[in-house]
C-alpha cells in the first residue's frame, strides 16, 4: 500500500511538472511573475474571512459532535436569507487560526436553533461563547484567549422568524468590533456548552453559528508565493496485521477486522466502517518509520450493537508513542449522546520525524468492561506534498456546474421549448453540446463519484448505503488540479456529497449546505472568488435545484400551482395507481402534471441563478480564459415507468443528462453539436486534456474530444433499483450501443431491449423479437461486469442508519 500511495503522489506531482512544460504560448512563465506577487492591499474593498467556507481549516474538539454545515432561514425570502450555519452540539469547540485582517476588524455571526421545536416540547438552554486572541497582542492587551461574546439562550428567548412557517428556526445576530483599527492576525474559537444537567430533557435543538464572517477594511490579495499543499497517505496501518504485534486481547473477542457502526440511529457522522476491533482490554503495536511533516489520523468509536446499546460506563482509547501517551479519549457512549459516532483523532508526528518509533493502540475498560467494544478505522500516516501556486494568467479557469436531478429534456438546448432556460441555452450555444450524454447511474452517489473520478461505479466503489466511502487511492479531478497548483473549491447543496463519503478529496475549500437554494450557494462562491483573486481556479458547484420537493421561491411558481403533496389522500391514491401500472389514471395524470409544473419552476429559477453566477464570474475576470462544464448527475421520473423519483430504474428519463463544455476568452472554440453517445465520467479526463494536465492512468482513451469515430457501448448501474414485486433494493444494469439499450435485472433474470430511435419512451420491449441483438448486448454487459473491479471497504450485511436517514430525506428510501 505504501508503494501504491507513493505512486499516486508521484503521478500527481508529475501532473504538475508536465503541465508546466505543456503550457500554451500565451501563458506567463513563473520566472516572469510580477515583483508584486506578495501581499497586495486593495483599499476600499472588504477583506472577508467567510468562516463557513473556511470550515475545513478549522480544528474541532473531539468530544463535541462534528459540525456539519446546516441551514437556517430567517425570512420567507428563501433566496436572500437561506443562511449557512455551523451546527455545534453542546460540548463542541470550533477553532480558526491565523486569520489576517486589515483595519477595523469586525466579527459577524448569528446564534440560534436550526431545527423546529414541537409545541410544548421542553428544551434546555445552550451557552454560546466566542473567544479570541490577537497575535501579537496590542499594547496592554493580555496575550491569551479572552472572551469576546457570551450568552445563554433557550428557544423561548429567541425571536420568532418573520415567516410563521419557520417559527421554530430562530436566530439572534451579532456584530462585534474586534480591534482598535490596526491590522492584526486573529485566532478565534466558537464554543457551545450545556449549562445545566440534561436530565430527561434535551438541549436547544441543533444550536449553531449562522453565517460567521470576519470582516475588515482593505482587501488582502492572496500571496502567490504560498504553495498549494495537500496531504497524502504515506502508510495505511490497517491494511493488514502482518506488521503489527498483538500484545493483549480478549480470548472471547480477539483483535480482528470487523464491520462496526458507531452511530446507529444517531444523526451524526457514522455508518459502517471496516475497523480494527479492540474489545477492552486490548493492545496492538507497530514499529513505525516516521517521515518528515507527518501526522497520524484515525477514527475511533464504540460499536453500537456490542457497545453503547448495552449497559456500561464507557471505555478509553489511547495512542502511545514509545510508551508515552500521545492522545487519549474517554468515550462514554452509553451515557453521553455526544460520544456516539466516529470521532476523529490527529497527532502531529513532527517531534519523531526521521525516527523509528513504537506506536501502540490501547483500549481500556472501566468498572464494567463487559460490553466495551471499540473500533479503530482509517488509521493512516499522512505526509505532505506541495507545488507552487498558479496565477490566473498561467492557466485556464475550470468551472463545473452540476444541477441535481435535471432531466436533459427540461433544458431548452436539449429538448425543452425555447425560452424556459435562456441563460443555460446561451451557455450551451457557445460550446460543445453533447445531445446523447448519459450518467453512469440514476442517482447521486455513484454518478457524481464517476464525474469526479472518470470511473464506473464498480471501479470507484461508492455504490450504496453499505459502501459509503470513496477510497483515498482513487484519483479525483480536484486532486489533479490541486497538484498542478490550482486553488480548488466545491460548493454543494446535496447532503450526500460530503466529507462523510470522502468526496472532498483535492478541494482546498469544501462547503456542503444541505438543501441550500441556488441563490444561497453563489453567496458562498462570491466570498471564495474574492479570496482567490489572481490565482488559477477549479470551481465545482452542485445545485440542489430542481431536486424534490420542488419548492422554488414563491415568485417563480405559476399562479395556483399548489403542492400536491399536501393532500395525503391524493398521495395514497397516486401511489396505489402507480404501483399497479395505471399511469394513465386521471388522478395520476393530474398529480404528475402539478409536480411537473413545480419542477419546471425550479428549473427556471435555477436558470436565472446560473445567469447571475456567470455574471459574477465575469466580474471577477474568471471567464477571461475558462472552460465551463454544465451537466446533471441524473434525471427524474414522473411515473413514466411506475416510479416517481430516480435511482430505481435505468430508463432515459433518469439516465439521460444535459452536458456541454463551453470555452470563454482565450479558451473559446467553435460551437458544435456532438451526437455520439458519451458518459458523464468522460468529463474528468476531458478537462485534464483541455488544460494540458496528464490524464490519470487508465483514462487516456476517455476524453470526449478524442473518442474514436466508431461508437462504443456505454454502461450504467444502480444498486438502488426498485421493483414493486420485490422488497428492498435490487441491482439493475444497462448497456447502450448503436441506438439500442438493454436493461438487465439480475435478481429477476429479466432482460429488456429498446430501440431508442423508434421508441424513445422505452415502452416496447424487443428482447423476444430481437434475440440476436439481445444476446450481443448481454455478452457486452457480461464482459463489462467481469472487467470492472469493485473497490469497497467491505460488504457488510445490514444498513448504515445515518446513510439511510439521509437517503430517506432525499426520497431514495421509502420510510
Amino acid at each position: 500500500m505504501l508503494q501504491r500511495s507513493l505512486a499516486i503522489v508521484l503521478a500527481l506531482l508529475l501532473c504538475a511538472g508536465t503541465w508546466r512544460l505543456l503550457r500554451s504560448p500565451w501563458q506567463t512563465p513563473s520566472s516572469t511573475r510580477p515583483a508584486s506577487a506578495t501581499e497586495i492591499t486593495r483599499l476600499g474593498v472588504d477583506r472577508v474571512h467567510d468562516l463557513l467556507s473556511d470550515y475545513r481549516s478549522a480544528q474541532l474538539s473531539l468530544t463535541g459532535a462534528a459540525a456539519p454545515h446546516g441551514l437556517v432561514s430567517t425570512d420567507a425570502n428563501m433566496v436572500r436569507d437561506h443562511l449557512g450555519a455551523l451546527l455545534a452540539k453542546p460540548g463542541s469547540t470550533i477553532t480558526y487560526s491565523a486569520m489576517d485582517t486589515g483595519s477595523g476588524a469586525r466579527l459577524r455571526f448569528g446564534i440560534g436553533a436550526i431545527a423546529d421545536v414541537d409545541p410544548g416540547e421542553q428544551r434546555l438552554p445552550v451557552s454560546f461563547r466566542v473567544e479570541g486572541r490577537r497575535r501579537p497582542p496590542a499594547p496592554g492587551e493580555p496575550s491569551g484567549w479572552r472572551v469576546l461574546f457570551q450568552t445563554t439562550l433557550s428557544h423561548d428567548q429567541l425571536p420568532p422568524a418573520a415567516d410563521p412557517a419557520l417559527s421554530g428556526r430562530r436566530v439572534v445576530f451579532q456584530d462585534l468590533a474586534l480591534s482598535d483599527g490596526s491590522p492584526a492576525r486573529w485566532d478565534l474559537r466558537f464554543i457551545t456548552d450545556q449549562p445545566l444537567a440534561l436530565g430527561d430533557q434535551a438541549p436547544v435543538r441543533w444550536p449553531g453559528w449562522m453565517a460567521p464572517q470576519l470582516v475588515s477594511n482593505g482587501r488582502l490579495l492572496p500571496r502567490s508565493d504560498i504553495p498549494v499543499r495537500w496531504e497524502y497517505t504515506h502508510t495505511r496501518l490497517l491494511d493488514d496485521l502482518i506488521g503489527a504485534r498483538i500484545e493483549l486481547e480478549q480470548s472471547e473477542l480477539p483483535v480482528a477486522f470487523a464491520v462496526l457502526d458507531a452511530a446507529e440511529d444517531v444523526p451524526i457522522v457514522g455508518g459502517m466502517r471496516r475497523s480494527l476491533r479492540l474489545a477492552a482490554p486490548a493492545r496492538v503495536s507497530w514499529q513505525l518509520d516516521v517521515p518528515a511533516n507527518a501526522t497520524l489520523k484515525f477514527e475511533v468509536g464504540m460499536d453500537t450493537a456490542s457497545g453503547w446499546l448495552l449497559p456500561g460506563d464507557g471505555m478509553s482509547f489511547v495512542v502511545r508513542i514509545d510508551g508515552a501517551k500521545a492522545w487519549s479519549f474517554h468515550c462514554n457512549a452509553p451515557a453521553r449522546q455526544r460520544d456516539r459516532g466516529w470521532k476523529t483523532g490527529t497527532i502531529d508526528l513532527s517531534p519523531w520525524a526521521g525516527r523509528t518509533v513504537k506506536l501502540t493502540l490501547v483500549t481500556a475498560g472501566h468498572a464494567d468492561p463487559s460490553h466495551d467494544v471499540g473500533g479503530w478505522t482509517r488509521l493512516d500516516v499522512m505526509a505532505q506534498a506541495s507545488v507552487p501556486r498558479l496565477l490566473v494568467d498561467e492557466a485556464p479557469t475550470v468551472i463545473v456546474l452540476l444541477a441535481d436531478t435535471l432531466r436533459a429534456d427540461a433544458v431548452g438546448a436539449f429538448g425543452n421549448e425555447p425560452g424556459v432556460t435562456p441563460a443555460l441555452d446561451a451557455l450551451v450555444a457557445k460550446g460543445l453540446r453533447f445531445v446523447s450524454a448519459r450518467a453512469t447511474s440514476s442517482w447521486t452517489w455513484p454518478s457524481t463519484a464517476s464525474l469526479f473520478t472518470g470511473l464506473y461505479p464498480p471501479e470507484h466503489g461508492l455504490l450504496d448505503h453499505r459502501n459509503t466511502w470513496l477510497d483515498d487511492d482513487v484519483v479525483t479531478l480536484a486532486e489533479c488540479f490541486q497538484a498542478a497548483g490550482y486553488s480548488t473549491a466545491a460548493f454543494i447543496a446535496n447532503t450526500l456529497i460530503d466529507d462523510i463519503t470522502n468526496m472532498g478529496q483535492g478541494f482546498d475549500t469544501f462547503v456542503n449546505l444541505p438543501d441550500a437554494t441556488a441563490g444561497s450557494l453563489i453567496e458562498r462562491v462570491r466570498a471564495w472568488l474574492d479570496n482567490t483573486d489572481g490565482t488559477a481556479r477549479l470551481l465545482y458547484v452542485h445545485f440542489m435545484d430542481p431536486h424534490a420537493p420542488y419548492a422554488p421561491p414563491e415568485s417563480w411558481l405559476p399562479p395556483g400551482t399548489h403542492d400536491p403533496n399536501s393532500d395525503l389522500q391524493t398521495i395514497a391514491a397516486v401511489t396505489q395507481a402507480v404501483r399497479e401500472g395505471r399511469e394513465d389514471d386521471p388522478v395520476v395524470r393530474d398529480y404528475t402534471s402539478k409536480l411537473s409544473k413545480r419542477y419546471q419552476a425550479e428549473v427556471r429559477y435555477l436558470d436565472s441563478v446560473v445567469g447571475e453566477l456567470l455574471a459574477l464570474l465575469q466580474e471577477h475576470g474568471a471567464l477571461d480564459d475558462a472552460q465551463v462544464v454544465f451537466t446533471a448527475d441524473h434525471g427524474e421520473e414522473f411515473a413514466e415507468h411506475r416510479l416517481l423519483s430516480h435511482g430505481g430504474n435505468l430508463y432515459e428519463e433518469t439516465l439521460r443528462v444535459p452536458l456541454s463544455i463551453t470555452g470563454f476568452g482565450r479558451s473559446a472554440g467553435a460551437p458544435s453539436t456532438i451526437e455520439r453517445e458519451v458518459l458523464n465520467m468522460d468529463v474528468m479526463p476531458t478537462l485534464c486534456s483541455l488544460v494540458g494536465l496528464p490524464i490519470p492512468p487508465g483514462l487516456a482513451d476517455r476524453p470526449l474530444l478524442h473518442l474514436p469515430g466508431q461508437p462504443e457501448p456505454t454502461f450504467a448501474q444502480t444498486l438502488h433499483g426498485f421493483d414493486h414485486d420485490i422488497s428492498g433494493f435490487i441491482e439493475k444494469l444497462g448497456v447502450t450501443y448503436k441506438g439500442f439499450k438493454l436493461v438487465y435485472t439480475p435478481v429477476m433474470e429479466r432482460v429488456e431491449l429498446y430501440d431508442l430511435a423508434a421508441d424513445p419512451g422505452e415502452l416496447h420491449d424487443l428482447s423476444a423479437a430481437r434475440p440476436e441483438r439481445t444476446q450481443a448486448l448481454m455478452a457486452r454487459l457480461s464482459d463489462w461486469r467481469e472487467n470492472t473491479t469493485r473497490r469497497q471497504d467491505s460488504a457488510p450485511s445490514g444498513d448504515s442508519a445515518e446513510m439511510l436517514r439521509r437517503m430517506q430525506q432525499l426520497g431514495y428510501v421509502e420510510r
